[in-house]
């Protein structure tokens, strides 16, 4: 959308398209992105919805049931519908870029109550560390994590980071003195990938809100600790200086 609105899209439709556009109705339009065409619409109308579909295939099948954990009770516990859906399908991607990356740690800013941490370390057998910019979040994730039946190998802590080095010496400083994996039975699937080096992080965040997208691409660029990044961003419009990315 954000690009969409910059790059002036919307003035580059053509008027036949809008005359037939605005006299779809309401429900009508929402079917649009589902592959809605009228037999009175211009050809290349027709074409575009076609090839827009094609391309939006993946956005709206269904993921097999290998590729997402299921959240037994103690993980689930606490988390909206919502989160429920975002939760196991980001782990999932971020346990894949791990595999790829030889990598067996985790770096989750804006961890909040540690939701994607714990998926991370149950599921996956990954060692995380998550950094939230609210003390409040602290105690409550440490507490659930507490009742999660398994409290090693994921490590909370309060940190803001910002776009200056102070900030990316502190999270370096952070990610050198993380207490070392240590063996549980979490994750067996994941167990062989124990031998990867330990010293680098793949950072991820869930709901990137406003400039921490660009804030962790600048972490990324200055942290060798840091191999990959898995990013979600939302709240474009608080991106300020740095809209657009």
């Amino acid at each position: 959308m954000t690009r969409l609105l910059l790059d002036g899209t919307l003035e580059r439709i053509p008027l036949e398209w809008i005359h037939h556009i605005s006299a779809l109705s309401t429900q009508e339009l929402g079917e649009v992105p589902y592959g809605l065409i009228k037999e009175d619409w211009p050809t290349t109308l027709q074409e575009f919805v076609r090839q827009a579909v094609e391309l939006g295939e993946a956005r709206f099948r269904p993921p097999g049931p290998s590729v997402l954990v299921e959240l037994p009770g103690s993980l689930s516990r606490g988390m909206t519908p919502q989160k429920q859906r975002e939760v196991p399908g980001l782990a999932a991607l971020v346990a894949d870029v791990c595999r790829q990356a030889r990598c067996t740690s985790v770096l989750d800013v804006g961890s909040g109550l540690g939701y994607l941490a714990q998926v991370l370390h149950h599921s996956y057998g990954f060692r995380v560390i998550g950094l939230d910019c609210e003390p409040s979040h602290l105690e409550k994730a440490n507490n659930r994590l507490k009742l999660s039946g398994c409290s090693k190998n994921i490590h909370y802590y309060t940190l803001k980071i910002d776009d200056n080095m102070q900030s990316v010496a502190s999270v370096g400083s952070l990610l050198k003195s993380c207490p070392p994996h240590v063996e549980c039975s979490c994750g067996p699937q994941e167990t062989v990938h124990r031998k990867f080096n330990e010293g680098q992080f793949v950072m991820v965040a869930l709901h990137a809100c406003g400039r921490l997208t660009p804030t962790m691409v600048h972490h990324f660029c200055h942290l060798e600790q840091i191999c990959a990044v898995v990013c979600i961003g939302c709240c474009y419009h608080k991106g300020a200086p740095w809209f657009p990315l």
